[in-house]
């Protein structure tokens, strides 16, 4: 009987011992909960936001645009290499998809974004599969993508590069009056212009970019010099007024 006894009290012993590493795992998270939780509600919007703009309901495009908008910024922050390319990628097809919305060409597509839109629905950023997921649709929505015959350009790109092109002109801005200026900042704001224009083709951008980081390689070269800092300044507007053209 005390065999029995001392049998039973090292199985309740042993027992929780075993799973302390299950719990450990559990209680570890890839990601920011407040991150995970504003995705699940951005999958959840985009799935109703999908559904409505295939009941033909125009005005769906403003709310759809700005729930993936969200969603790719939400993404971004995560930093994850699993994340960062399927958000590019999620961009990309409804951007290219709203040009080409009513062509028969757009039919994978629409089913990839439809599959897509449902799965993230039921997919938290925690959710085991996460990564395979990711994965299939990151590749599937570009695959439909570049099998359109698109020669226009993204409302959504377009708008996130303005939004985001704001931001690094302020930096610059902020940077010049600096005293010394910032020279750091300086060079990675004007290099980020350059580049991301670069991307999407905005050519003409990317022609006063470069000035403007010409005259920044000046600046750099001696922090000091009040004209180097002065002709930075006056590089930005023509940066300004090539980047309005595009509205």
């Amino acid at each position: 009987m005390n065999a029995q006894v001392l049998s039973e009290n090292q199985c309740s012993l042993v027992l929780p011992s075993s799973i302390l590493p299950l719990l450990a795992r559990a209680a570890q998270r890839r990601f920011d909960p407040l991150i995970n939780d504003a995705f699940q509600v951005c999958t959840r919007r985009l799935l109703n936001g999908w559904r409505n703009l295939c009941l033909e309901d125009d005005m769906a495009w403003d709310e759809l645009n700005r729930l993936v908008f969200q969603t790719y910024r939400l993404l971004l922050q995560t930093n994850d290499p699993y994340c960062l390319p399927f958000s590019e990628a999620l961009l990309n097809a409804v951007g290219r998809f709203e040009s080409m919305a009513h062509s028969i060409q757009g039919s994978p597509l629409k089913a990839a974004l439809s599959s897509c839109f449902e799965v993230l629905s039921e997919t938290d950023l925690e959710h085991p599969e996460l990564n395979a997921r990711l994965t299939y649709f990151a590749k599937r929505l570009t695959d439909a993508s570049e099998r359109l015959d698109y020669d226009g350009r993204s409302e959504i790109i377009d708008q996130l590069f303005l939004d985001e092109a704001a931001e690094q002109l302020e930096l610059i801005h902020s940077a010049l009056n600096e005293l010394p200026p910032n020279v750091e900042t300086l060079q990675l704001s004007a290099d980020w212009l350059v580049q991301e224009a670069m991307q999407i083709e905005l050519n003409d951008v990317v022609s006063a970019a470069r000035q403007l980081e010409k005259a920044v390689r000046i600046l750099a070269d001696d922090p000091s010099d009040e004209n180097a800092r002065l002709n930075v300044f006056s590089t930005m507007p023509c940066v300004v007024e090539k980047i309005k053209a595009i509205i």
